[in-house]
């Protein structure tokens, strides 16, 4: 239970054990703690470090859910997370930011890594750029680097062009990499961009500035798993392939909190429009901005961005729409003005337009966590 993706893991596991109908009562027990049990259980949702942790559950010959990602495990019904969604969710925001070079910083071993970094690098070829990758010495996730392994990590860093975005493996990885900035003098977010993955609070919060990172919901895996599990008691087959659930999104924070594009002007209508999230923005009052006309102005955005400055208004509105919708109990007319929509109306029609949704149906994907405590899975 020592992170936060097992812990809330677990959460949701418990949560779906207090449903109404109380389908199964849960016990959290350690790898290795089965024997000690009081009553034998009856089945087991189990997130596995290797696979002959594994295989020594599936020996008890009980109906088993499997949440670990690490490894393949053919037969065996999997919930896990769409950690190649992860990672083009990680290149996404990077691009947005106007990087126009790219690194991967991370773990060697593992398909949760390895589908990161797979998702990451499709995404960048996907637009024609490059991903430099620095793969790290193989050992335990949270050991600390050797004075040759960091050594390893500064030259690799020095060596990239600037400005980079990069995308490390896990919140951890990203304390190794800030600590070569610091010895190289980089600034993190101007001259090098930083993303992780898992939103482990306590790391993203504690680094200067935070770390951004990608939030995964394990919550849901655990809540999905549960579900999965009250099939298997009832005698239901699991399903063949495993259930992906897709990761919730970037959780902006200090360390990609820029936009570096390399026309200065677009920078300054860019810096504008995500500064100011919950307004009504108009192209020709931004146009004032910057000293250029609004013609050249647009045609600037398209080719810096790939979408004119109305386009970049719509999705910088959308996106925080998203954020207040599922990080909030607020009703639909009060988010419709905080965000400042004229109306709810107004609202609903941008948001239908960019999403296919209206937005009480993509909140309903989300886990409500403060009041519900969990709601029909994302499709």
């Amino acid at each position: 239970m020592g992170s936060r993706y097992h812990r809330d893991l677990y959460l949701g596991v418990a949560r779906y054990a207090r449903l109404p109908n109380r389908p199964f009562d849960v016990v959290f027990v350690q790898h290795g703690e089965l024997r000690y049990m009081r009553r034998s259980p009856d089945g087991i949702i189990a997130a596995a470090a290797t696979p002959e942790e594994l295989n020594r559950l599936l020996a008890l010959k009980l109906p088993t859910v499997h949440c670990g990602g690490r490894f393949e495990s053919p037969g065996v019904p999997t919930v896990i997370v769409d950690d190649l969604a992860s990672g083009r969710l990680a290149a996404e925001h990077l691009l947005n930011c106007g990087f126009g070079h790219f690194g991967f910083f991370g773990q060697p071993k593992g398909l949760t890594f390895q589908r990161r970094r797979e998702g990451f690098a499709a995404t960048l070829r996907a637009t024609g750029q490059d991903c430099h990758s620095l793969l790290r010495v193989p050992g335990k996730a949270l050991r600390r680097p050797t004075a040759a392994e960091r050594r390893t990590i500064q030259h690799w860093l020095a060596s990239l062009p600037k400005p980079v975005g990069i995308l490390c493996s896990t919140d951890w990885d990203a304390w190794d990499l800030y600590d070569a900035c610091d010895a190289l003098g980089l600034r993190i977010r101007d001259e090098v961009g930083v993303i992780g993955i898992d939103n482990e609070y306590i790391y993203c919060e504690s680094l200067v500035p935070p770390l951004s990172s990608v939030e995964r919901r394990p919550e849901r895996v655990g809540y999905e798993a549960a579900t999965l599990m009250t099939r298997l008691l009832r005698g239901e087959r699991g399903p063949a392939a495993p259930v992906l659930i897709p990761p919730f999104g970037v959780i902006k924070r200090g360390s990609t909190d820029v936009f570096v594009g390399s026309n200065p002007h677009v920078a300054t209508v860019v810096r504008y429009i995500r500064e100011h999230p919950d307004q009504n923005l108009r192209v020709q009052e931004l146009s004032r901005l910057v000293p250029m006309s609004r013609r050249v102005l647009e045609r600037c955005f398209r080719e810096h961005l790939g979408r004119s400055m109305l386009e970049e208004i719509h999705r910088t509105r959308i996106n925080h729409l998203k954020q207040v919708l599922v990080s909030t109990d607020l009703s639909v007319e009060e988010i419709a003005a905080r965000c400042g929509f004229a109306n709810v109306s107004h609202m609903t029609a941008l948001f239908h337009s960019h999403t296919g949704t209206t937005p009480s149906a993509y909140r309903k994907q989300f886990i409500d966590r403060r009041n519900k405590g969990s709601s029909r899975a994302g499709q």
